[in-house]
This record gives C-alpha cells, structure tokens and sequence, in this order.
C-alpha cells in the first residue's frame, strides 16, 4: 500500500522478502516513470538491489543535471529574450479593463455635465501606477531569465544537492518493524546485508 502526501512516500511491506526489493529511487517524484524502467532492465540484468539503487541514483543525478542546465543555459534565456511583448500585451488588457469602470464613470457624468468626484481620478492614477509597477517587476524577472546562462556550475551543484537532500529527508520507507528509513539509510542497509550474505556464503 503506497500513500503519497507532498513529497513524502510510505511504504508498507507485509513480509520481509518484500522489504528487501523496495527501491525508493524508483519513487523519485516526476521522473518515478523512467526510473521504475532502468529497474526493471536492471532486475532483468540480475543486479542485486543495493547496485541498481547506485546505478539509478548516478542516473538520477545525470537527468537533474542536464535538466538544471538545459533550464539555467537554455530555456530560462529563451524566455527572457521573447517575453516582453506577451508582458506588455498582458499588461496593456490588464490595465485597460481595470480602467473601464473609471471611462464608464466619467462619460456618464460627463453627459450629465458633471465633473468626475477625486477618487475617479485616484482610482484612474492607481491602475496606471500598478500596470507600471507590474511591467517594471516583469521585465526585472525577464532579464534575470535572460542572464540565467551567467549562473556559475557551483550554484547548480548547490541546487542539486539540496534537492537530493529534501528528497531525501522528506521519502520514508518503512520496514517490517515500521521503522521508518530515509533513501540512503535504506541503501546502506541493503548493502550492508548483501554484502553480509555474500561474507556467509549465502548464495
């Protein structure tokens, strides 16, 4: 039985012989599709668990690499160079819908020959204030898409060691005994047995 909530999976085994092939890389959130694929060739290939973990774990590192950079290199700057039109097209409609109660006002004072009251006029000033303010933050958002290939190789790696360690912390799975492990407790006990079993001749 598999709960997911957030980023946090548990897995509740009924025997210990199933404990033993859980594999919480597979379970890696997004990517759990082509994951659970590389295990099945590896079981396939007769690798024990505590290798296709570190072999899944490598591959696992290489896509989150290539992603950060294909993101960072790529599309982040692709985005900031053509995104200026659609911001000033979204913010123009923005600004001119908010300004029709201000026209419908003024005209329909106007025909009585009326001047509009102050706040017309200070609602009118605040939408152009605030479609000012939204352009200004989205074109500042823009350029720093547009510069992301200048983010240095350290930063990603930061990146992606911190996203390792939340996966990490936040993934459980549980043991017979309900004992709850992280991915790389989980690891090193399976490695651990294996190479334990293989020290008492168990084939």
């Amino acid at each position: 039985m598999t709960t997911t909530m957030s980023w946090t999976t548990m897995i509740s085994l009924d025997n210990p012989a199933a404990a033993a092939e859980v594999n919480p890389v597979t379970e890696f959130p997004v990517l759990s599709w082509p994951l659970g694929l590389i295990d099945s060739l590896a079981i396939d290939l007769g690798m024990p668990l505590w290798l296709r973990e570190m072999v899944e774990l490598a591959v696992l590192g290489i896509i989150l690499w290539t992603i950060l950079r294909l993101l960072s290199g790529r599309a982040l700057p692709w985005l900031g160079s053509i995104g200026v039109a659609p911001l000033l097209l979204l913010v123009g409609v923005l600004r001119n819908l908010l300004l029709l109660p201000d026209l419908a006002v003024t005209i329909a004072l106007g025909r009585l020959r009326r001047r509009p009251p102050a706040i017309v006029y200070a609602y009118g000033d605040a939408v152009l204030a605030a479609a000012d303010g939204l352009e200004a933050i989205g074109r500042k958002v823009l350029s720093v898409g547009e510069s992301a290939h200048r983010i240095p190789r350290a930063l990603l790696l930061m990146v992606l060691a911190g996203t390792f360690l939340l996966w990490n912390d936040q993934h459980c799975v549980a043991t017979p005994d309900d004992i709850c492990q992280s991915p790389v407790h989980h690891w090193t006990a399976t490695t651990g047995a294996w190479f334990d079993s293989r020290g008492g001749g168990t084939p």
